[in-house]
């Protein structure tokens, strides 16, 4: 098959998904890091942060904030979305508060998992491995999209763009994606 444009792009541009891919796995280092020395901190809040969020936008949606300016847009929605919310809400603060003990021993076993993880060679390899193998196989299946895509017959119906597969074109699109 002729390569296009659309081709020659994908096979042009493999420097933004190696920066990517070195970007990922940087970030998933530094995770762990992070992860391994508070754990504690991180769960805490985000959980408070999660539970004091879900309480702030409910009463948002139920118009509880209407004496100080802030109204919703009006909507059918706002009264079910707002219990709704709510609901998930005081439900997040009751596990904060109920959690006890609980919060300690998992965030413990979040330190001790990342402790493990830094110190075990082949742990250390596997996002990395993982990540390449993913990467290279999302490069792969936009390669092989845009060379299908390149084969296919273009028709312009009344400011409608359409292609034109067979159906072995679509096959080879779905097994791609």
């Amino acid at each position: 098959a002729e390569f296009t444009v659309l081709t020659r792009i994908v096979v042009q541009r493999w420097q933004p998904i190696l920066c990517s891919m070195a970007i990922s796995i940087a970030s998933c280092f530094v995770e762990i890091y992070i992860l391994q020395y508070h754990a504690k901190f991180l769960l805490r809040v985000g959980l408070l942060t999660t539970s004091f969020g879900s309480l702030a936008s409910g009463a948002f949606l139920l118009d509880w904030f209407q004496d100080i300016g802030l109204c919703p847009s009006p909507s059918p929605y706002n009264l079910w979305g707002g219990i709704i919310v709510l609901s998930l809400g005081l439900f997040l603060t009751c596990i904060y508060v109920c959690s006890g003990d609980a919060l300690e021993i998992a965030s413990e076993c979040i330190e001790l998992s990342c402790n493990c993880i830094m110190k075990t060679p082949m742990l250390i390899f596997q996002p990395l491995l993982s990540n390449v193998i993913h990467q290279g196989l999302l490069y792969i299946g936009g390669f092989v999209v845009a060379s299908i895509l390149s084969t296919m017959k273009l028709h312009v119906e009344s400011s409608r763009l359409t292609y034109d597969a067979s159906p072995w074109q679509r096959l080879g699109i779905l097994v791609s994606v």
